[in-house]
């Protein structure tokens, strides 16, 4: 069981969750019980794996606190570096839209400003016939 979770946490190391290491643990200490070691002996490995665990959790702690601060310095040089790239083409692509579709609004009330006059003097010349 020992040799399982070493293996998981070779396989990532740094990560180890406080389940893998408590069941470790809790092994250790199971099988201490069960055998009927010594119990200065049974607690040096626990003292032992207490440590293993404490340091693993350090090293979690140190990576999370690692990884927290370059994202956090990542996000204040993209701030400073101003909006991203895709960002800007959005909006220009977007005032582009928006301004073409202002432009086509205003030609169509235009043309149906006109097909109304049109229409009024067709009527006009009509009823004065």
């Amino acid at each position: 069981m020992i040799s399982i979770l070493r293996k998981v946490s070779s396989s990532n190391p740094g990560r180890l969750s406080a389940v893998c290491l408590s069941l470790m643990l809790a092994s250790v200490l199971l099988m201490n019980g069960l055998m009927g070691r010594e119990p200065s002996k049974a607690r040096e490995e626990t003292a032992r794996a207490m440590a293993k665990y404490e340091e693993a959790q350090a090293r979690a702690d140190a990576k999370a606190v690692e990884e927290t601060e370059t994202a956090r310095a990542r996000g204040i040089e993209e701030r400073a570096k101003g909006k991203p790239k895709w960002i800007e083409e959005g909006e220009k692509a977007r005032a582009k839209a928006i301004e073409e579709q202002g432009k086509a609004n205003a030609k169509w009330i235009e043309e149906a400003g006109k097909a109304r006059a049109k229409a009024r003097e067709e009527r006009a010349k009509n009823f004065g016939r």
